[in-house]
């Protein structure tokens, strides 16, 4: 079976536990507060990567919109290039640490409210991959 991140809204489960009294009606109502709760946090998760997918796909659009003005630009040959390259890479790098920390931030800040004792982060490691 595929386990698909979304939340569970269906408490038929439940209500048919409550009804054939395999479970009481306080085990009911803390199911249903666990089973939303749970719900909230997948929300939530779902929120911040969707933010660091937008904004990621936006800095590699500009990226790659940038590296085609330079290579259109008939000024600069040889090593204007690659220097030109390599200063709209960095200034892409370190857009996307800033962006990596605001996501990280989200995490540590939206999650533990909603019982996330030990959030997610991004680590900086993908940094060294061009090192």
């Amino acid at each position: 079976m595929v386990y698909l991140n979304t939340p569970n809204r269906d408490f038929e489960d439940l209500r048919k536990k409550l009804v054939l009294k395999e479970i009481t009606e306080e085990e009911f109502k803390q199911k249903i507060f666990l089973r939303e709760r749970h719900n909230a946090r997948k929300e939530e998760n779902h929120h911040i990567l969707s933010t660091l997918q937008t904004l990621a796909i936006e800095r590699f659009r500009d990226l790659a919109q940038t590296c085609r003005e330079i290579l259109s630009r008939r000024d600069l040959c040889g090593e204007g290039k690659d220097e030109a390259y390599g200063v709209v890479v960095e200034k892409f790098l370190n857009e996307m640490t800033k962006i990596r920390h605001f996501i990280n931030n989200a995490f540590k800040e939206e999650l533990p409210p909603l019982g996330t004792p030990h959030p997610s982060i991004i680590l900086s490691t993908w940094r060294a991959w061009g090192k």
